[in-house]
């Protein structure tokens, strides 16, 4: 309680700065003043008359707004005293409720509700406990303009019609309750502490505080209950903050029933204005989180199953495009069998029919890309152009049957002295073996070319040459084509032998 002589000085400051109000060029002295006669140096509660002379020069015309915004201000910057302070932030509290619409951003924009530095250096005994009122109660109303400027501040007073909670859709609803979760904290939070509990004017202003958190407490607790009721149909973050938003309201509301239980102890306010607060009990949180817990396992599932999807769509995409790409295949195969009919070959064969032929080049060309498609019809159009290629006839005047064997493309030569005049002869005609003799890549079954091949013997191929020049002696060339019939039935034996064991 101030004492006498701090009455006294007080109410000469009020007096003085009325008299300055009266006299200075501001835009509406008789605001100004009011604002002065509402935050006077006493504990006495605000007179509701000045109140509402404040409320009917702010309709009245619209500039009035920004100069009791400055007013205000002016006020709150300059004063030490808590109770000067306090009275300046109950005028605003009630400008909000039932003032201006704009009034709360012209507040926003001139900060006059940052007492983060604010001190009281009128009381000597307890000024700690009236400071971190005034200043737990500004930060009460700064949260309260950031509700209302976001559009997310639930207005009972009707001065206007606000959107029902029941009307709300789960994710307005959630969004809302965050707000005004934090605004409950900071109205449990001016509790009073020391000898503020039982001052009158803080408790003036504590009771204003209860009463709007009765109406935030009615629209979290209905928000919740809409929210609980369709939890299981929720999308998966609405579930998460709902659960978030239940897990915050079960403590929450404990301190709120302190904090009434506190408020009723000192006098706030009548028991039966206070309503019951209901608890949500840990086994519900637990139930909750549970069911959270299956939704993200099943989430995950769900997440695993479209990668897999994507994987065999990726895989199916990829298949396609090796069936698409055209493969290069054997011009020889093995055959499921294990048939030595056809056996793997080089494209070299193609290289040893090119030598027989070098005149056009394109033909060749056409041979090599022919050849791994299929070599029958390859071999045919070859021998066909080229009649040079054709076996000659025995002496029956037949061709030979066993005209395959030419196809086969020997081992690396083995090493052989010759003459260097032997290299530039060709052979140009010559006579296979008779038709009845042994081919063992005619044969499918391998014992059975295995007993063929004991019982051959190797033939002599009698070998004719065109009336020309000799390039060689008659013995020379003789000893030498025996030389090579001999390599090649050696290669022929080594090949047959691989395949057959």
């Amino acid at each position: 309680m101030p004492s006498t002589l701090q009455r006294a000085i007080g109410a000469v400051k009020d007096q003085t700065s009325i008299s300055l109000a009266l006299v200075s060029n501001t835009t509406s002295p008789s605001l100004e003043v009011a604002v002065l006669k509402a935050t006077t140096h006493d504990d006495d509660p605000v007179d509701n008359r000045v109140v509402h002379e404040v409320l009917l020069l702010l309709s009245s015309n619209k500039f009035h707004t920004a100069a009791c915004v400055r007013a205000i201000a002016k006020r709150i910057g300059r004063t030490r005293n808590w109770m000067v302070a306090l009275k300046s932030l109950m005028l605003v509290l009630r400008i909000f409720q039932d003032g201006d619409p704009y009034f709360p951003h012209e507040v926003f924009h001139a900060k006059i509700l940052n007492l983060a530095s604010f001190r009281d250096e009128s009381s000597y005994t307890s000024r700690w406990d009236f400071t971190s009122f005034v200043r737990t109660f500004a930060l009460y109303l700064d949260e309260r303009l950031d509700c209302f400027l976001t559009a997310k501040l639930h207005a009972h007073n009707g001065r206007r019609p606000s959107e029902p909670v029941l009307a709300m859709k789960p994710a307005m609803i959630l969004d809302r309750i965050a707000y005004w979760q934090r605004l409950l904290d900071r109205a449990i939070a001016t509790r009073p502490t020391g000898e503020a509990r039982v001052n009158r004017l803080v408790q003036m202003c504590l009771y204003d505080v209860v009463l709007e958190s009765f109406d935030l407490y009615k629209d979290i607790s209905e928000g919740l209950s809409l929210i609980l009721e369709g939890f299981f149909h929720l999308q998966i973050h609405n579930c998460v903050n709902a659960y978030h938003a239940c897990a915050k309201a079960a403590k929450q509301f404990k301190e709120l029933n302190n904090f009434y239980n506190l408020c009723k102890s000192i006098g706030i306010g009548r028991d039966f204005e206070y309503p019951s607060v209901q608890s949500i009990s840990e086994d519900q949180i637990k139930a909750l989180q549970e069911f959270l817990n299956e939704q993200s396992i099943c989430e995950k599932a769900r997440e695993g199953e479209r990668s897999l999807s994507e994987m065999g769509a990726s895989c199916a995409s990829l298949q396609e495009l090796i069936n698409a790409t055209p493969q290069r295949d054997e011009a020889f195969m093995l055959s499921e069998t294990g048939s030595v009919r056809s056996l793997p070959v080089s494209y070299s064969m193609v290289d040893l029919i090119s030598l027989w032929d070098d005149s056009d080049l394109g033909d060749q060309q056409q041979l090599h890309h022919d050849l791994s498609n299929n070599w029958e019809v390859v071999m045919a159009k070859t021998l066909a152009s080229s009649p040079s290629l054709l076996p000659m006839s025995d002496k029956t005047g037949n061709f030979s049957d066993n005209w395959e064997l030419i196809l086969f493309e020997p081992e690396p030569e083995l090493e052989l002295e010759r003459e260097p005049a032997a290299q530039p002869c060709l052979l140009q005609s010559y006579t296979m073996p008779p038709n009845n003799y042994y081919n063992p890549f005619l044969v499918d079954d391998p014992m059975e070319a295995q007993s063929l091949q004991r019982a051959v013997t190797l033939p002599t191929i009698p070998i004719q040459f065109e009336d020309q020049t000799p390039c060689l002696g008659h013995d020379a060339m003789e000893q030498f084509l025996v030389c090579e019939q001999q390599k090649w039935w050696m290669n022929q034996n080594n090949v047959i032998a691989k395949y057959l064991t």
